[in-house]
């Protein structure tokens, strides 16, 4: 026979080959032939290996895969791999898989080197069948090539070395050799390949030539002299049987075809050269599959296409080296590799021609991702691509020829194409440019906003051609051009010259009576010929069109984001006729073109896939790199021909389909369930699939996957789930078939499953999985039975304690009322000693104030006399006043510390001078002891720290009649070191016994004739013990009687460093400053601002005493009038005035000064004691604050920073 012409993978665009295969269908499409595109399933996929040797596919549709590296199962979305596991006896006895079978029982038997051969019992147990030497009926050798089952289900395997065995019902082999006496021996031991007719008949290929085993036991030669007479030895790498009996024969040089009566032998194809043929499969179309280890080969009559290389595409066949060849169910092509993993050829390859970019070969596209693309009246194809890629696609022969660079393409992007005669008219980024075909010469377009006989300015993404011959250019961004091809005369459409509304421009289509519509940013807009512009389009929202296109004189579909929507033209205007959204199926996304078939139904190119919307039942189809796409992903919109091809570009290349011979026609597919699974006791378990499920109370994460064994586009499969009982109605699930149940309560379950395959086929069956969940311990019969006598019991128990509560809740109730009395009694003790203090310091001010001002007046001695009683008898009033304020105010939790930086060797000292001459007047000595490392800064309240050693320094001179006060100030020591400050006042009076220590701090505590003798109210040591714990420190006494006493005061004072210490608080309104620290200083103008006659006759005098002008205003009003005059430069104002308050006044004077007065300074005065005044006057603007009664010292220290030297 004469020898084969072939072509390489390298040579396929030619077309030579796939034209016939394009030939095989009655309904294929006209378009130009181009080459299948290859899938590939890879490790990265879960594949075990890339050494794939085996593929079968069971009846129940599962893809079995023999690997180097394992056993694989494939259901279009998941692998489940078994490998052989050492320390598991029943695993599979080797990870070498290179025979495989699928009986007619859906049994896995599976072999490979050195592996015997394994029987598959269970999802997860094997049994190993394996050779043993002192056996005769064991299994020839371990070493296994082929697996096969006759037509009485008897499994044979061929093995190296070791015959044909035949596998008997007792689970021994019978063995068939070489050499063997009789008529029962082989060619040779070392079969390679098996297969089974329906005669009983098994045909066996060795590596020394073909045998065939009749039905009686005799083997008989068969001889096929071509194939034989190029080698000493021939080994049969493939064995298939067809329809009419005969068997194709695999061999190292060809392939030759067997009559079933064992006389004819017919030379199919003879190779060059050396190659083992692996596989055999015919096309169903009069040719044949053949896989070798120098690729795959389809031949159809004396044309040889050849694919597979080690540089291959994608697309292309990754490998030379074929093992396997499978057809699935569906008529899916499956090709197992050495050294590629798996490639795939989906059943629905011939619906879609693809052409593309491949580097080094002319005859393909200038760039992989193409743009425009255009049909010419010869039905060939034009395609533009980056800035120089001008490519035509020959109608008959499918060549691609590249005019790019004989037409010098350069500049910006190319957009669009056509071509009119002579002339290619080629859209770009900037405009349009005019090539001359025969002269290879280009013209560029006019381009200008300004001329109505320009180019608007944009990008060209539309050129179409008129029924009246006219040129018709969108210019997105610009406008519109009307092109007359003879003349190049222009007629541009823009916003600016008011013939167009909007220039975002996404599309352009042409009605029936050949007028242009726009879809734009908008809305649309269709010509009117009669004004010679364009007008918007009556009843289109206003929102952007993706695309437009017509179907028929009277409808038209068009995109906008997320619906797809078909109107009918009324009038001028158009009508909604159908909406396909979200809630009928279709994705939210935007669209590149739009063409309706002419079945009806729509199509829609997009970044998401080819889309089909039936015409009929506006069912909804989603096209992939899955169903034969170079690229899911579009680019452009579509281009038609007169014959009805529709052309497409993409990021991968061109792709070009006959809508009406799309196949759609796929079989019904098998729904499986295929793992079952529940998380118990922190673990993910396993569960049986196929039997009823029994789920404990506490399971989590129940979870079911099934899969529909559809191959044609997996990731389009569809799946719905109900679980009776728990569902209201079938919830869709994602492509992968999977629900899980968080936790299902207690009750018997149903889970029903019903899936499709893409095309919308549904699944040949419903798939139901019985499902129990047991109720908890604690919720069963036996259980509440038991919470009924524990209820029982629970009552009587109630009622007894409902009594004992009933009390309880008495007696609470009994001592809220008596808390919030005691509440009530302290808030109203606090409020009547607050204004009771206000009331008893207002007269005081006058009294204090005129006795003070009698002393500075000429009196004899027994006047004199007089005067300093009434004083002294005033300040025992006042501080018996102020110990009962401070006494209530820390009890009702209103006394508010102010945490400072202090000195303390300062405040010790201020201390001191204060009292020493008091202790002087009695004869005593006051002492001041500071400790070396005293820190220089600490943060406190400096007034109740004073106010505290105030009251023990007055106590000690009160009691100590001879001898020394010591007031001493050092770190803590012991526990306390560097945690705070030890103060200490020491004296050498008569000591104190202990009961008297015991009640040192008590309120209203004094020793027998103290009060009588010395006088006081006894809370000055209480306020001290209170004031200390409120600061957070501790106060204790040590006395020996005779000898004298020592109070040690501890303060948690924090120490401040001295780059953070802050300046030390002015002294300005300390009832306690020195009487002598100021200076006599006379010259500036005070205003006292009092409504109590007496108070201000009695500030005023005393300021009048220091050679000071006053000013006195008795309310507001006047206080404002008196500020009108000029020298007011200090003013007194007291908080409680009539009308307007002081703290009204203050803020007046603020507002007053923000308009360009100068700043006055304001000392408040008052006798309130509730305890935020200070706060107060500071947020009014004041500048100090002075507490009444109010004393000449007082007076000096607050004005001091505003007088002048005298």
């Amino acid at each position: 026979m004469a020898p084969c012409r072939t072509r390489t993978q390298g040579s396929d665009m030619r077309g030579l080959v796939l034209a016939l295969a394009i030939g095989w269908l009655p309904n294929a499409l006209a378009a130009p032939p181009a080459q299948p595109w290859f899938e590939r399933l890879q490790v990265a996929d879960g594949l075990p290996s890339s050494q794939v040797y085996a593929l079968r596919q069971g009846k129940d549709g599962f893809v079995w895969i023999g690997t180097r590296d394992g056993l694989a199962r494939y259901d279009g979305v998941d692998f489940r791999v078994w490998r052989h596991d050492p320390g598991d006896s029943s695993s599979l006895a080797s990870n070498d898989v290179s025979a495989l079978l699928i009986d007619s029982r859906g049994r896995v038997w599976c072999g490979g080197e050195a592996s015997g051969l394994n029987e598959q019992i269970s999802d997860h147990a094997f049994r190993h069948y394996h050779h043993d030497p002192d056996d005769a009926h064991s299994l020839g050798s371990d070493d296994l090539f082929s697996i096969i089952e006759d037509s009485e289900g008897t499994i044979w395997v061929g093995t190296y070395m070791g015959g044909l065995n035949r596998l008997l019902a007792d689970g021994r082999f019978e063995r068939i050799g070489h050499p063997q006496q009789g008529t029962g021996s082989l060619r040779s031991s070392t079969v390679i390949s098996l297969a089974a007719d329906a005669q009983g008949r098994i045909w066996i290929g060795t590596d020394n030539g073909l045998d065939v085993r009749e039905r009686d036991g005799r083997i008989v030669h068969i001889a096929l002299p071509e194939l034989e007479a190029r080698a000493d030895r021939l080994p049969i790498g493939s064995l298939r049987l067809q329809d009419d009996g005969s068997m194709l024969v695999g061999t190292d040089f060809g392939v030759a075809r067997v009559a079933a009566d064992l006389k004819r032998v017919d030379l199919i194809m003879q190779t060059p050269a050396r190659m083992a043929t692996m596989a055999m499969l015919d096309d169903r179309a009069g040719g044949y599959w053949f896989g070798t280890t120098a690729g795959l080969w389809h031949l159809r009559g004396e044309q040889t296409q050849r694919f597979g290389g080690d540089d291959a595409l994608p697309g292309e066949l990754a490998s030379s080296r074929v093992m396997d060849v499978m057809r699935d169910h569906e008529g899916g092509l499956w090709i197992a590799l050495f050294d590629a993993g798996v490639a795939r050829l989906p059943a629905r390859w011939r619906n879609f021609s693809v052409w593309r970019h491949r580097p080094g070969e002319t005859n393909s596209l200038q760039h992989t991702q193409a743009e425009g693309i255009s049909v010419d009246d010869g039905g060939g194809v034009w395609v533009s691509s980056g800035r120089d890629g001008i490519d035509h696609i020959d109608a008959g022969s499918g060549d691609v020829v590249h005019h790019g660079q004989r037409l010098k393409a350069s500049g910006s992007q190319l957009r669009s194409l056509l071509q009119i005669g002579d002339v290619l008219w080629v859209g770009h980024q900037r405009g349009i440019r005019r090539y001359d075909l025969k002269a290879g010469s280009a013209i560029e377009l006019p381009v200008g906003n300004a001329r109505a006989d320009a180019l608007p300015r944009g990008f060209a993404n539309r050129l179409l051609r008129a029924a009246d011959g006219q040129l018709w250019a969108s210019l997105r961004g610009g406008g519109v051009a009307r092109i007359d091809p003879a003349t190049q005369e222009i007629d541009s459409f823009t916003p600016s010259a008011g013939t167009l509304a909007n220039a975002d421009i996404a599309d352009l289509a042409f009605d029936a009576a050949g007028l242009p519509w726009l879809a734009n940013a908008h809305g649309l807009e269709r010509f009117d010929p009669a004004a010679n512009r364009f007008v918007r389009v009556p009843g289109i929202a206003d929102e952007a069109v993706h695309a437009l296109a017509f179907d028929g004189r009277d409808s038209l579909w068009l995109h906008r984001f997320g619906a797809l929507e078909k109107y009918r033209r009324d009038g001028a205007g158009v009508q909604l006729q159908e909406r396909l959204d979200q809630a009928r199926g279709w994705p939210a996304m935007q669209v590149l073109g739009l063409l309706v078939a002419p079945d009806a139904s729509v199509w829609v190119a997009s970044q998401r896939g080819l889309w089909r919307v039936d015409g009929k039942t506006q069912a909804v189809r989603q096209f992939s790199e899955r169903d034969g796409l170079p690229s899911a992903e579009f680019v452009h919109a579509f281009a038609r021909s007169a014959d009805g091809t529709v052309y497409a570009s993409t990021r991968a290349g061109i792709v070009a389909f006959d809508p009406a011979a799309i196949r759609l026609d796929s079989p019904a597919p098998p729904l499986k369930l295929t793992a079952v699974s529940v998380r118990r006791d922190n673990q993910v378990l396993e569960l049986d699939p196929l039997a009823a499920i029994r789920l404990k109370h506490d399971d989590r994460e129940f979870n079911v996957q099934a899969r529909v064994l559809s191959f044609l586009n997996a990731g389009g499969n569809s799946y719905r789930f109900k679980l009776e009982g728990f569902d209201k109605d079938w919830v869709a699930t994602a492509e992968r078939g999977e629900r899980v149940f968080s936790q299902l309560p207690a009750g018997e379950y149903t889970l029903r499953i019903r899936a499709g395959n893409a095309d919308g086929v549904a699944a040949a069956q419903e798939v139901s999985l019985a499902i129990g969940v047991a109720a908890a311990p604690w919720l069963t019969p036996i259980a509440y039975v038991a919470y009924a006598a524990m209820a029982l019991m629970l009552i009587v128990l109630g009622l007894r304690t409902w009594r004992a509560r009933l009390r309880q809740r008495h007696a609470i109730e009994l001592a809220e009322q008596k808390q919030q009395a005691a509440e009530h009694l302290a808030s109203a003790k606090s409020a009547f000693l607050a204004n009771m203090s206000h009331e008893i310091r207002t007269p005081m001010t006058g009294m204090l104030g005129m006795a003070e001002l009698l002393q500075g007046t000429p009196l004899d001695e027994r006047q004199r006399g007089y005067a300093e009683a009434i004083s002294r008898s005033g300040d025992l009033l006042l501080r018996l006043v102020n110990d009962s304020l401070d006494l209530a105010r820390i009890e009702a939790g209103k006394l508010a510390l102010e945490q400072r930086p202090l000195d303390p060797a300062g405040l010790l000292g201020e201390v001191a001078a204060l009292e020493e001459p008091l202790a002087r007047k009695k004869g005593l000595q006051l002492v001041v002891e500071t400790n070396a490392r005293l820190p220089r800064r600490v943060e406190g309240d400096a007034l109740r720290i004073k106010q505290v050693l105030f009251n023990l320094v007055n106590n000690a001179i009160k009691f100590t009649e001879r001898g020394t006060i010591t007031l001493k100030a050092a770190p803590g020591t012991g526990e306390r070191e560097g945690e705070g400050i030890e103060f200490q006042v020491a004296d050498t009076g008569p000591g104190m016994s202990e009961d008297i220590r015991q009640r040192l701090f008590g309120r209203f505590e004094q020793s027998a004739g103290v009060t009588r003798r010395f006088g006081g109210s006894g809370l000055g040591l209480s306020i001290c013990q209170q004031l200390v714990e409120l600061m957070g420190g501790g106060i204790s006494v040590q006395s020996t009687l005779g000898k004298g006493s020592c109070i040690r005061v501890f303060l948690p004072l924090k120490t401040i460093a001295e780059a953070a210490a802050m300046p030390l608080p002015s002294p300005v309104g300390s009832p306690h400053a020195d009487a002598q620290a100021g200076r006599t200083h006379q010259g500036i103008h005070v205003l006292v601002v009092e409504d109590d006659a007496t108070i201000a006759a009695v500030i005023c005098g005393m300021l009048e005493s220091e050679g000071l002008r006053v000013t006195h205003a008795a309310h507001g009003l006047a206080a404002l009038a008196a500020l009108g005059e000029a020298g007011i430069d200090v003013a007194l104002m007291d908080l409680d005035l009539p009308g307007i308050d002081g703290l009204q006044l203050a803020r007046m004077i603020r507002e007053r000064e923000r308009e360009g007065s100068a700043h006055l300074p304001i000392i408040a005065i008052t006798a309130r004691a509730t305890g935020d005044e200070e706060a107060q006057t500071r947020a009014a603007g004041m500048d100090g604050f002075l507490r009444k009664p109010i004393t000449l010292a007082m007076l000096q220290t607050a004005l001091r920073p505003w007088r002048e030297p005298s």
